[in-house]
Formats: structure tokens, sequence, C-alpha cells
């Protein structure tokens, strides 16, 4: 009786500790970075896996709108978030990770529609611009969608922005450059995808970070459990290697249906 009730413990405590090992994280969608329909669940989360397995722990992600990701992992139900660009204020209510990406985003548009090169925002007085809902931009840029809301249409994903720029009801859309080709070589006719350009100069160039809830205890331990495995994947050269299928497009075929990463 008494080796049975140690046999017992044991094994409870064995189930605590797997248990208390796995964390979950509230994750958007921005293919080829997250998306529980590519590889890996995308470059980012993949990045975001591999820091964490260098510490024992396991993870799993779960995909909301980008809004609601930010929220739930807020008030306390994730154990973090992924991705989100650095704003102050974020930072009085979560702690930001290192960058596990940097992004260059650029504005989109239909070849010869516009100046090529600009200076500032005003450049762009006559025309329309598609904005992500939720997304960072730059404060100047979200300043004048409030200033100047008939010369701005929001939508809630990347997707619907390049489709209506595709189709003439907008004229410019910032997005990720990489993200950006992606959509519309996945979601766009040949045609349509071959009319469209990238402005040479960047709006922002900006890091991506795994946000951890300040609110929640054990987030401060989670933070330096990451920010130590995503070290190791630098020094060790595994982060090359990810940005490398990053860079050849591995990232951005979906995978085979029924097979998912967790």
């Amino acid at each position: 009786m008494r080796l049975m009730l140690i046999s017992l413990s044991l094994l409870l405590l064995a189930c605590h500790t797997v248990q208390a090992r796995t964390i979950t994280i509230a994750s958007g969608i921005t293919a080829p970075y997250t998306s529980p329909k590519l590889p890996e669940q995308g470059y980012v989360n993949h990045v975001v896996r591999e820091a964490f397995a260098s510490q024992g722990y396991t993870v799993s992600f779960v995909y909301l709108p980008w809004a609601r990701a930010y929220e739930e992992a807020l008030s306390g139900r994730f154990d973090a978030t992924s991705y989100w660009y650095n704003s102050q204020w974020r930072e009085k209510d979560f702690h930001y990770s290192q960058p596990v990406i940097s992004e260059r985003l650029v504005f989109f548009r239909r070849q010869s529609d516009g100046p090529q090169l600009w200076q500032n925002l005003d450049d762009f007085k006559d025309l329309r611009i598609g904005l992500t809902r939720g997304y960072t931009y730059t404060k100047e840029l979200w300043a004048l969608a409030e200033r100047s809301p008939e010369r701005f249409s929001v939508v809630n994903t990347d997707r619907q922005n390049l489709t209506m720029l595709a189709l003439g009801r907008i004229d410019l859309f910032p997005v990720d450059e990489i993200t950006g080709w992606h959509l519309a070589e996945s979601y766009l006719a040949p045609e349509q995808a071959r009319r469209l350009e990238t402005l040479p100069r960047p709006l922002n160039v900006v890091e991506g970070h795994v946000l951890f809830p300040k609110a929640k205890a054990v987030s401060r331990s989670l933070l330096n459990s990451f920010n130590k495995g995503l070290n190791e994947l630098i020094e060790n050269g595994r982060m090359s290697e990810l940005e490398e299928q990053l860079v050849t497009g591995f990232y951005s075929q979906p995978i085979e249906a029924g097979r998912q990463t967790q």
C-alpha cells in the first residue's frame, strides 16, 4: 500500500510538472509569420516555439483576430501573445521580449498610380489609403487617419486591403513587404499581382516582440526563459537557419490538409 501511494504521488507530481511546463500563447494570423495553415505555424511562431523548447517548455498557439488576441492576453487568459510591434501604450500592461523579427513596412500600390517618391504623408493627400484594424504602423499615420477619415479605409485583415487595392477601391496600402507579396501571390490573380509595386522608401522599419502580461506573476519568469532561449538560437546558428527558410519561401507554402504543428 505504501509503495502504491508513493507511486501515485510521483505520477501526480510528474503530471503537474508537465502541465506547468506547457504554456498557451494567443496569436493573430499574418502569413508567412503566424498561421496554423503554414509550415511550423509560420516563421515567427516557429522561432517562438523553438526558443521555449530549448528551455523545456511546450507551446500551444491559439489563433484569434489580432485585437482579441491582445485583449485576452491582457485579461490573463493566455500566458503571452505573439507578436507585436513596440508601442508606448502597450508597455504599461506587457513585458516585451527581445525582438524576434525586424520588418520593413512599405506602401503597396498599383503600378504608375501616384508618386513614386515621397517625403511625408502629405504627398498622398489625393490618395485613399487602406489600413488594417489593430495595427501599429506609425503614430503620424493614425493621427492623420483620425483627422481625415474620408481619406482612409480601415478593415479587419491585410488580405481585404490587398484585394481592395487590386480592385482600385484604395490607392495605397502599408504592410510588411514579405507579407504583402505573399498575399498577392496567394490570393490575387497573376495579372493583378503583376500590376502591383512597392514604393522604395519604407513607412517604417519595426521589430516584433512576444508580449507577456504584467498582471500574471509567472510572466517575468517566462520572459526570461524565452529571451534566454532566443539568445541560444542566435548563438548556435539555428536562427540563421530559420531566417534562410523564411527568405527561400519555406513558410509561404500551405501545409497539407490534416497535418498541423503544435
